[in-house]
């Protein structure tokens, strides 16, 4: 699936609504709907699992658009590049230079918000994975979300901050 930044993956774009993606989908293709909760905005996001294309789906909370989506196997072509077939250290170094900005994770991954999209490999037994496990495409609201605080964290779980009395 082509990547277009902020824009579209594929035949999925960031302003579908779950309805729309659900019919581009067609009556043939099998999914799975699901709900988690974003501590730090407070809110329910529905999630598309479509497994013949190990693709999930996070729309915003009203459903009226796509707010990330995660691709564990396929094609994920950006700038021409399949970054499921380059190895991560070449993808690291190309990235690089073109985001300067870049965010990396250890040895485990990097995002960059300059084009919105991200990757991740696998740790096994102590050594990453050569080639990436995932790689995910993410809207322009959902860059900008806040992280949870651990205040967020406590208050979510326990109904109260025990650092605060």
């Amino acid at each position: 699936m082509e990547f277009k930044s902020f824009e579209s993956l594929g035949i999925f774009h960031f302003s579908d609504s779950l309805k729309a993606a659900k019919a581009k989908l067609g009556k043939d293709i099998q999914y799975k709907e699901s709900e988690s909760y974003h501590l730090s905005l407070e809110e329910k996001n529905k999630f598309l699992h479509i497994e013949k294309y190990k693709l999930s789906i996070i729309f915003h909370e009203n459903k009226k658009s796509i707010e990330f989506i995660e691709m564990k196997k396929g094609k994920f072509i950006f700038n021409g590049i399949d970054l499921f077939k380059v190895p991560y250290t070449e993808l690291l170094d190309k990235f690089h230079v073109l985001d300067e900005n870049l965010k990396t994770d250890d040895e485990s991954g990097f995002e960059s918000k300059k084009f919105g999209f991200g990757v991740s490999r696998n740790l096994h037994n102590g050594n990453y994975s050569k080639y990436i496990k995932s790689a995910f495409a993410m809207s322009l609201e959902y860059i900008d979300r806040p992280i949870p605080t651990g205040d967020n964290i406590l208050m979510h779980y326990l109904g109260y901050n025990p650092f605060d009395e």
